[in-house]
């Protein structure tokens, strides 16, 4: 059975947050993320991790598109994360979750948004990982519900989503099928 694809946004390696903590984002990813979406019967899937060569933008546009689910992280303000989430909000007008960390402050323009936080210790790692994966992946189930998080399809009446040819979706869970492989 083929479960629905997670994307998941959010910076790699360890970055510093506005406070100078260095946080490991990797661990963030392993430790929460990624068996949340377990946890809520998804396939979580970062970009790093994909193995298909060709033209970056390309694939970044298809995950967008196609993935049923995402997931961004917006601790560090990552610029590449919140083009990304402009994207994901203006083609799907639900099922993306936010999260940050707990001593984030959030920019203007998405502190209003529904976002879950989560604590990250001294050594930039996450702490109270049970409770955080059991939030994380609640929001991702009620995130199945047809109810809209995008601010674009929340606030502007008459806007609808692109719909899409299912073979496209059928043709790139077939390339994520074979990155999966090859990894």
């Amino acid at each position: 059975m083929n479960q629905p694809l997670c994307l998941v946004l959010m910076p790699f390696g360890n970055k510093a947050d506005a406070t100078g903590l260095l946080i490991d984002f990797d661990a963030v990813y392993h430790q929460l993320i990624e068996p949340a979406a377990s946890q809520a019967e998804l396939q979580p899937l970062r970009a790093d991790e994909e193995m298909i060569g060709g033209i970056i933008h390309r694939s970044m546009f298809e995950r967008l598109v196609l993935c049923e689910y995402a997931v961004a992280d917006l601790t560090t303000a990552n610029a590449n994360v919140f083009y990304e989430l402009g994207i994901r909000h203006g083609m799907k007008p639900r099922s993306t979750v936010l999260l940050f960390a707990e001593r984030t402050r959030l920019p203007f323009d998405v502190a209003p948004l529904r976002a879950l936080s989560y604590a990250i210790g001294s050594d930039g790692l996450p702490t109270d990982v049970a409770a955080t994966v059991s939030a994380v992946a609640a929001r991702l189930r009620a995130a199945r519900k047809a109810l809209p998080d995008s601010p674009l399809f929340q606030l502007v009446d008459g806007i609808r989503a692109p719909e899409l040819d299912h073979t496209k979706t059928d043709v790139f869970r077939d390339r994520i099928r074979y990155s999966v492989g090859v990894k």
